[in-house]
């Protein structure tokens, strides 16, 4: 499903990632681990090997991810909010700190399991909450952090979903020049209204807008609507009413 939706998209989601629909495979792995562990308690060698490979394994990849990875490739919260506590942006000072913590935290968890390899499972397991509990937090801190930059385009949606008649809400159309902001403000609209993409600066005419009852664009955009209302204007939204939509 995922490589399917990544070569649908093309262009520069070809490259990308999606870990959040990965990231359901670890919790996965945890109980195999667990069964494999009870399964094998018999045969004393076998979990010790079963352990210590993954475990070597794991320990070599932390100076990796530490001087490479950390180093070359960005960590998007909502791309990975599993794995947002190694993020190295620049938005919150202490970030690299706590990404750096959490990658000796992890070396010394491989460490333990190879030499208590009995004891792997626990120790993984451990771990496994204690990354994905900081990265949470991570994700949280980060969204708090952009809530403001956000908040014209969040407080737009609500107060339109106010103002229009409920058998209105649907029948609208929202233009914008990306899917950068605008996924902010349809959020707190919850509108099945269409959305198209149309470049920043093209004509909005009666021949794009058709049948809808109100429009919102996001940026500038060279309107020849005749006759149409001015709802409101806030931030980089505006909203409008065509002459064919009298009833509103």
């Amino acid at each position: 499903m995922t490589i399917n939706f990544t070569g649908q998209m093309g262009g520069d989601e070809i490259w990308r990632v999606h870990g959040r629909y990965y990231s359901f495979v670890i919790p996965i792995y945890l109980f195999l681990m667990f069964a494999v562990a009870e399964q094998c308690r018999p045969r004393a060698n076998l979990p010790g090997l079963l352990v210590r490979i993954p475990a070597i394994f794991g320990l070599a990849t932390m100076p990796l991810a530490q001087f490479y990875w950390r180093t070359t490739y960005a960590i998007n919260p909502f791309d990975f909010p599993e794995l947002f506590a190694l993020t190295s942006w620049p938005w919150q000072p202490e970030a690299w700190l706590l990404g750096s913590i959490m990658i000796a935290c992890g070396a010394l968890v491989f460490f333990a399991m190879i030499i208590l390899p009995r004891f792997g499972p626990i120790l993984f397991a451990c771990f496994f909450c204690l990354f994905n509990l900081t990265s949470l937090r991570q994700t949280t801190v980060w969204q708090f952090a952009h809530m403001h930059g956000a908040s014209p385009l969040t407080e737009a949606g609500f107060a339109l979903r106010t103002l229009l008649p409920a058998e209105a809400l649907d029948r609208g159309l929202i233009i914008a020049p990306n899917r950068i902001q605008i996924p902010y403000f349809l959020v707190a609209l919850r509108s099945r209204s269409k959305v198209a993409l149309v470049e920043a600066g093209s004509i909005v005419d009666d021949k794009l807008v058709g049948s809808a009852d109100w429009v919102v664009l996001e940026g500038p955009y060279d309107v020849r609507l005749d006759g149409s209302r001015l709802i409101f204007h806030k931030g980089p939204l505006t909203a409008l009413v065509p002459q064919s939509a009298p009833h509103l």
